[in-house]
């Protein structure tokens, strides 16, 4: 394993004590804004290429999960060294997909159909679940309350099924089976329903179905069709459900007590694989133009084309949105070196912000996850792991005494306002 430390670990230590779930598209943190003011701050390389490629980063708590092969690694976020190791009974399908964290659990998707829980205090198997049909599992496994929901894929032309497992126990409680079957699609719960696509559009062409499901029963409540496959999560925005799908278009749906009305569609310059993100006022999307890609900025109200901000390559995973000072967009592109790039939403210029050494270099379709404290984290083909975060910054006497005295005065501030012990 390469492990690389740009900064101070006691200074990481401290920070990465705030650590919680962070898995948002759009996040508050202060991620590094320029080349300049980034660093690597270690490397994890448990892979020689995509085909044992680590699984997308998931930090949480203060660590960071990641599948490779048949091992759960979990890291410590501040320095990438392996703490504890579980045993998995399958592989990661081509590990595009990141685990899904709660306090006490672990949920892993695996070839095979499978989805296997372990404690995260521990990383010992709690159960393991393996569909009938097997497939691979290429959807994010998404829970909601004591229920996990995710999906698996055979062929364009063979079934597959999308099922709903108790958590605890990793019982089956209702399974939905569709040629094409769920090819990198997130569902979405709203309260008594499921928001489901599929791969069942035939690539570009075709038709598929975009479902409301009971989310008890898992029973399909009202359908709409869509052009080409959808391989994408659903953002809920603007009073409005949005999702993208192969052929290039962009639909604007509407649900109210289980019946879904279709508000409308934009066509796109070329596929769309990642779902839009949506703020003030705005979605902003990655999508592939030509023999490379672009980003969208829509009219969230009128669905009006705003922008398009020429990208390196086909910006193929979620983009990551931080509204700290001026909102900025961070993507990564299809195409080698396998970067970080950075957009502001407001000017569209666009910068590198990390580039990968060399040996560590490939294509990548991994979304940027981000720590609170504005640590990124992502990977790409070479089979490594980066975090990518602020440079040191050497203080000053006079600095430091400032920070002494602001830290003294906010003291005094609460002891007087009866926050005294």
């Amino acid at each position: 394993m390469k492990k690389v430390s740009s900064i101070s670990v006691v200074f990481l230590l401290i920070l990465c004590m705030l650590c919680a779930p962070c898995g948002a598209l759009v996040t508050e943190a202060d991620p590094p804004r320029t080349a300049e003011e980034a660093a690597l701050l270690w490397s994890y390389v448990p892979g020689t290429g995509y085909r044992d490629a680590p699984s997308v980063p998931a930090p949480f708590a203060g660590k960071v999960y990641v599948m490779h092969n048949k091992t759960l690694d979990c890291l410590d976020a501040a320095t990438g060294k392996v703490e504890r190791s579980g045993s998995m009974t399958a592989a990661p399908s081509y590990a595009i997909v990141p685990v899904c964290c709660t306090d006490d659990a672990v949920y892993c998707p695996l070839e095979g159909g499978t989805v296997q829980a372990f404690a995260r205090d521990t990383l010992s198997s709690r159960w393991v679940y393996a569909d009938p049909l097997g497939g691979q599992a290429l959807s994010p496994i998404v829970r909601d309350g004591e229920c996990l929901y995710t999906g698996f894929w055979n062929d364009e032309n063979e079934d597959a099924a999308f099922v709903c497992l108790d958590a605890r126990t990793g019982e089956c409680r209702w399974r939905l089976v569709q040629t094409g079957g769920f090819y990198c699609t997130s569902c979405l719960v709203q309260g008594a329903y499921v928001l489901l696509g599929g791969d069942d559009g035939s690539v570009k062409t075709g038709t598929g179905t975009f479902r409301c499901l009971d989310r008890m029963t898992g029973e399909t409540l009202d359908t709409l069709s869509y052009s080409g496959d959808h391989r994408s999560a659903i953002l809920s925005y603007a009073d409005a459900l949005w999702f993208v799908t192969k052929a290039g278009v962009l639909y604007k749906v509407r649900m109210q007590a289980g019946s879904l009305t279709l508000c409308g569609s934009v066509r796109l310059p070329g596929a769309a694989t990642a779902a839009p993100i949506g703020y003030d006022g705005k979605l902003y999307l990655g999508v592939q133009d030509g023999r490379a890609g672009a980003l969208m900025t829509l009219d969230a109200s009128s669905t009006e084309v705003l922008g398009k901000t020429d990208l390196p390559g086909y910006p193929q995973a979620e983009l990551l949105l931080s509204t700290a000072g001026t909102a900025r967009l961070y993507a990564t592109c299809n195409t080698p070196p396998g970067s970080i790039y950075v957009i502001d939403a407001q000017s569209s210029a666009v910068q590198t912000l990390y580039e990968p050494p060399q040996g560590l270099q490939g294509y990548c379709i991994s979304p940027v996850q981000v720590m609170p404290d504005g640590t990124l984290l992502y990977k790409n083909d070479s089979g490594a792991i980066f975090a990518v975060g602020k440079k040191a910054v050497r203080q000053t006497f006079l600095q430091r005494l400032i920070e002494r005295l602001r830290a003294f005065w906010n003291k005094l501030i609460s002891w007087f306002s009866g926050g005294k012990q």
